[in-house]
Parts: C-alpha cells; sequence; structure tokens
C-alpha cells in the first residue's frame, strides 16, 4: 500500500474506486465478498509497479481460492462488511496519496485477516478422520498455519517470511 500511494496514477486510482464500490455492491446484495476483495489487494499491488510483489500475491491469490473454495463457512466471508471499511480507508490514503497511512491501515487489514485464518483454523476439526480434514484444502491450510499432523498434504518447501511476518511482504 505505501508503494501504491507513491506510484498510483489517476487510472490506477479510478479503477481502485471501482474494484471498492463493487465490494460494496457484493456486501449490500448479500453475495460472497471474496472476489472482490481479492481484487482489491491485487489491484494494491498492481498500482505499487512492482512486479515482483504482484506475482507473488498473484500465487497466494490462486491458492487461497483453492482452499476456500472448498470450506462451507468461512470467517472472512463473513466479515466482508468490515473488510469493505478497511478498503475503502486503505483507497482512501492511496489517493490522498499517504504512503505512511496506507501503509498503517493495510498493516491493521493484514492483522485482522491472520486473526480470521487463525480463528477458522481453531473453528476445523481436529480429528484428521473426520471428512472436512481430508480435504486437500483444509489439509494445506491447517499444515501451513499449524503444521498440523495427519493430514495427508506435505510441505517441503516453505518460503522464507521476513521477521515481521508476511504482511511486510505486502506493505
Amino acid at each position: 500500500a505505501r508503494l501504491a500511494a507513491e506510484r498510483a496514477t489517476k487510472e490506477d486510482l479510478l479503477l481502485l474506486q471501482q474494484v471498492v464500490m463493487t465490494h460494496y455492491r457484493y456486501v449490500a446484495e448479500n453475495k460472497d465478498p471474496t472476489d472482490p476483495a481479492l481484487e482489491f489487494h491485487s489491484l494494491v499491488a498492481q498500482i505499487s509497479h512492482n512486479r515482483f510483489m504482484k506475482t507473488m500475491l498473484d500465487m497466494l491469490i490462486f491458492e487461497e481460492r483453492n482452499i476456500e473454495g472448498q470450506i462451507d463457512t468461512l470467517i472472512t466471508r463473513e466479515r466482508g462488511d468490515i473488510y469493505v471499511v478497511e478498503h475503502e480507508d486503505i483507497s482512501n490514503a492511496i489517493a490522498a496519496g499517504d504512503s505512511a497511512q496506507a501503509a498503517s491501515l493495510m498493516d491493521a487489514h493484514i492483522d485482522k485477516l491472520m486473526t480470521a485464518v487463525r480463528e477458522q483454523i481453531q473453528l476445523m476439526p481436529q480429528d484428521p478422520s473426520e471428512k472436512a480434514a481430508t480435504l486437500p484444502g483444509f489439509c494445506q491450510l491447517k499444515r501451513l498455519a499449524l503444521n498440523a499432523p495427519g493430514c495427508k498434504i506435505h510441505i517441503y518447501h516453505r518460503p522464507r517470511i521476513p521477521r515481521n511476518g508476511i504482511r511486510e511482504v505486502f506493505r
């Protein structure tokens, strides 16, 4: 978000505003807000004009869609009305060119998302013999987040995460 605030063009800002408005419409119409929410994050990375960041985020979004598509009740879906307001605040900071505020708001937003992921993991069945635990997405999510035993998916390579966590990568 910091780089987006520093590098955004007028066209970028218009696209960002459109994505936020689409996100609001999805929430108002009680639609799953996942797509516009992910589009917001993808667009912020694109607006940063940092190809590495955009590529990494696109890979994460691809994996997130695969995992979340297998989970019926998703905490982040239920909190779309909260996240859209945060997206608007981040968008406004980017539009104002306030890189420090954009970064601060994005940090807080990512922290809330990570908390929701931890909450989601706690709601998942602990017994790997339960049906949900055999879903590849379930195993990947638990294995990545908790290094859970019993999952059939094994992660042999783990990317290095900066000392401040994943949010540092996307700041």
